[in-house]
């Protein structure tokens, strides 16, 4: 549980406030890995292995905004961000209140 949001397993369902919110079996597997990696960034070539796609970076940023979407017609907020990982590797946290571009602090090496 992460704020008002709950989720038991990948392919559980992800509930809001006690309720759920209908996501397909990709976006519920890109949320898993997101919620589980929790406070860290997750690198998009990371989620697209977790969902079991072969697609490109876009596919990822289309699932984003589809949940995302899902959740602003529930009032939910969006606790999906952006963020620049170790320099331009680009990957997603899952952060509560979000809405902003999170910039990892761990330093490389």
């Amino acid at each position: 549980m992460i704020d008002d949001f709950y989720m038991a397993a990948p392919l559980a369902q992800l509930r809001w406030k006690g309720g759920p919110v209908p996501l397909t079996g990709s976006e519920s597997q890109l949320v898993w890995a997101l919620m589980k990696a929790y406070p860290n960034p997750v690198k998009i070539e990371v989620i697209l292995d977790r969902i079991g796609s072969d697609s490109t970076y876009n596919a990822v940023q289309v699932f984003i905004h589809r949940i995302r979407k899902k959740l602003k017609a529930m009032g939910a907020p969006n606790p999906i961000v952006s963020a620049r990982h170790q320099g331009s590797n680009r990957a997603y946290v899952w952060k509560p209140g979000g809405d902003h571009v999170v910039r990892s602090t761990k330093k490389k090496g």
